[in-house]
Order: C-alpha cells, then structure tokens, then sequence
C-alpha cells in the first residue's frame, strides 16, 4: 500500500543571484512512505446483516407504493376518476411518512 501520491511542485526562489533549484524544472515530490499493510475481512456483525434487511424491506415498500400509485393514477387519467388513486395514497401515504420518519429524524442515535 502506498501513502501519498507523487504531485508536481514548482519552486521560485527570490532574491538569490546563485539558486540551487531550477526555476524552470518542476520537482516530482512523493508524501509519505510506501509500507506493508494487510486487511482481513471477517463475517458481517449482526447489526450490519440488521439494517440490510431493513433497507431492503423498505425499499420494497417504496417500490411498490411507488408501482401501484403509477397503476392507480393510470386508470384515473383512463377513466377520469382518481376515486382508486385516492384509495392508494391513503395506504401507501401513512406508509412513506413512516418511512420518511423513521430515516430522517433529527433526534435517532447514529
């Protein structure tokens, strides 16, 4: 592994009749030193495997709100009536705000 990445550098010296770098030349300059490292992966804690499933159960609700909210408001601009998108939304509107709750409340411990 390597630390640092080499990157150009231009050096101006004022005031020196005799400088000892070149002004012209720019200077391949590398930060850090390069050393040996290892990294072991072990097997996923259970909190992990947790909010995994979560994300995936919440991503299926979402999907599927979003599916048939696309398919209700499709027959009402079909029909003319959004008597069934109305009907939607009151199951699938409780169900984002949850969400939206559960995901961006300013006081849940990160």
């Amino acid at each position: 592994m390597n630390v640092g990445k080499e990157f150009d550098i231009e050096v101006k010296i004022e005031d020196d009749p005799k400088p000892s770098i070149s002004k012209k030349k720019p200077r391949r300059v590398a930060v850090g030193k390069a050393f040996d490292a290892k990294a072991t992966i072990g097997p996923a804690s259970p909190e992990s495997q947790d909010a995994t499933t979560r994300t995936q159960i919440v991503w299926f609700v979402f999907a599927m709100g979003a599916i048939f909210l696309f398919g209700a408001t499709l027959l009402g601009l079909r029909e003319g009536q959004f008597g069934a998108l109305g009907s939607v939304w009151s199951v699938v509107g409780p169900a984002y705000g949850g969400i939206a709750a559960y995901f961006f409340n300013a006081h849940r411990k990160r």
